[in-house]
């Protein structure tokens, strides 16, 4: 009896509270566990501008790896992979979270509003602890438009909504070998 009681009066309060959590849609980008997804990304590396750093990408484990050797010969000192997106983000997506387990080195999370190969990219920079995952969380206004590692201040706000590329990239003089493991990209609309 005295369990029925307080069941009943749980049932009671529970109904009662509010519910405090924020609870959110999601719209998952990637699916790395699809052997078809490898061939959506696009390596690009310093190569293009004479330089020599050897970045790539494969699958494994469910996850998306970036890794190479970063080189600042040349003028170089950048590795990049990117991805344009197979459907349009939902109008409502707020946030954008990221799940990675780097090398602990600083990495760029970079989309871009069109599907041209050489344009502005909006960029937000993060810090890896070696060997550990972390889940990230961007919105909007953590991004800066640059090109060519130049910040621009006469372009649009992001949306992202009109985002149409997604990618990452490693620069800032961190010469040697890198690795990041992309477990997960998502768009994130609270409701």
């Amino acid at each position: 009896m005295k369990t029925l009681l307080k069941l009943a009066c749980l049932t009671l309060v529970w109904g009662l509270i509010p519910w405090q959590s924020v609870r959110s849609s999601e719209m998952k980008i990637v699916d790395f566990s699809d052997r078809e997804e490898l061939q959506k990304w696009l390596v690009v590396n310093d190569t293009v501008m004479g330089g020599i750093s050897e970045g790539q990408f494969l699958l494994e484990d469910n996850n998306g790896i970036f890794f190479g050797m970063l080189s600042l010969k040349n003028n170089g000192g950048f590795a990049s992979i990117r991805r344009l997106l197979s459907t349009p983000v939902q109008s409502q997506a707020q946030r954008i979270s990221i799940r990675v387990k780097g090398d602990g080195g600083r990495y760029q999370f970079r989309v871009r509003t069109n599907r041209e190969f050489d344009s502005y990219a909006y960029q937000v920079s993060f810090n890896t602890i070696e060997n550990e995952w972390l889940t990230l969380f961007f919105e909007p206004k953590d991004f800066i438009a640059t090109y060519r590692g130049m910040v621009l201040e006469k372009v649009p706000k992001l949306a992202l909504e009109d985002i149409e590329q997604v990618g990452f990239l490693i620069s800032e003089q961190q010469q040697g070998q890198f690795s990041l493991h992309i477990h997960s990209i998502k768009f994130l609309a609270e409701q």
